[in-house]
């Protein structure tokens, strides 16, 4: 191998490191699942909607929804009998998602006021697709974000 092609190589390995780095710092998604949720997401809170429907805006067949925070321990749910991993980042800021399909599989999704929007589940660690709908919240309106909570029940 020539001088130049292993100076190319070293160039790209780094560069693509550095990509990598910034790309998680930056908190951008990681599966086309969490970015489409994102988008939509992001999408209905800018029109102003007063609720989201979680079924409507996360592709896929999911059948529970489970918040989570960097700061939390995994998840371990009997009913899957499995344990999953954090999926926001650690940071106040942020929230993160698994939504969780029949067979036990599952997407994390991380979010947090850079994209605009702050979900809550407010006390309900997870909620079934059926329930999976969050309503803006007016008492935290005039945040940096919307934050929209889940209704109790």
């Amino acid at each position: 191998m020539t001088f130049k092609r292993k100076t190319w190589l070293g160039f790209a390995a780094t560069a693509l490191a550095l990509l990598f780095f910034v790309w998680s710092r930056l908190h951008y998604p990681y599966s086309y699942a969490e970015a489409l949720f994102l988008s939509s997401l992001i999408s209905a809170s800018s029109k102003n909607v007063e609720k989201i429907d979680l079924a409507e805006l996360m592709p896929q067949d999911w059948e529970m929804a489970c918040e989570s925070h960097g700061y939390d321990e995994p998840l371990h749910l009997t009913k899957y009998q499995k344990t999953f991993p954090t999926a926001g980042a650690m940071h106040d800021g942020s929230r993160g998602l698994i939504f969780i399909r029949t067979d036990g599989s599952f997407n994390l999704v991380s979010s947090s006021c850079r994209t605009g929007v702050y979900l809550r589940f407010s006390g309900n660690r997870c909620l079934t697709r059926e329930k999976a709908i969050l309503i803006k919240d007016r008492e935290r309106e005039n945040r940096a974000c919307n934050v929209f909570t889940a209704l109790t029940s």
